[in-house]
């Protein structure tokens, strides 16, 4: 429908998509980012300590040679972070941006100039040094090929299945339980 809304011709047909158009797509763009929060592509973030690491508000201090696991899922379902956390909300980035350190934080790996961190506690693409390069492709991506799919086809569950599956994280990358089925029908392409 938000294509319609914002990017339909006086005819109410929809043009090729090009990108300015994706960033007219406010609600689509939520969407994705509110999948990733409860879908989280990678669901632990391994890094090895360097040098002796104190534990915030404990007595405690990883030695290095260690490793240090995170999970991006912990802080993206929680309260703190998220107000109803395990509530599907696209609505939610509606006037939040993703929290990004200050100037003074950015730096330059060799591959274009980012933030150091993040003060964010959504992290589908990891943080800091080890920063996925590819997240803004990834962005573009997935909301470009979300948005044809959407404008493309119809989608529901099959045999009255509701929600969506579980998720399945047996290996590093995340994705759905099998079986995973869904029907989908092309849309009537207008003017044909």
């Amino acid at each position: 429908q938000e294509q319609l809304d914002q990017l339909a011709n006086e005819n109410g047909n929809l043009p090729e998509l090009e990108l300015r158009d994706i960033e007219k797509l406010h609600l689509h763009s939520g969407a994705v980012k509110e999948t990733l929060r409860v879908h989280n592509a990678i669901h632990s973030i391994m890094r090895l300590v360097k040098r002796p690491l104190p534990v915030p508000g404990t007595p405690w201090t990883v030695p290095p040679g260690h490793a240090v696991l995170a999970s991006p899922g912990v802080s993206a379902n929680s309260e703190e972070y998220f107000p109803n956390p395990t509530k599907w909300d696209p609505h939610r980035w509606d006037n939040r941006g993703i929290e990004e350190d200050d100037e003074s934080e950015m730096v330059d790996y060799g591959y274009g100039r980012m933030s150091r961190g993040t003060k964010s506690a959504y992290l589908p693409f990891g943080g800091g040094r080890h920063r996925c390069i590819g997240e803004k492709f990834a962005y573009l991506n997935l909301e470009v090929i979300t948005a044809v799919m959407v404008r493309s086809f119809r989608f529901k569950n099959i045999n009255g299945k509701e929600g969506v599956p579980d998720t399945d994280y047996s290996t590093m990358f995340s994705r759905p339980l099998e079986p995973a089925e869904i029907c989908w029908e092309r849309r009537a392409v207008e003017g044909a």
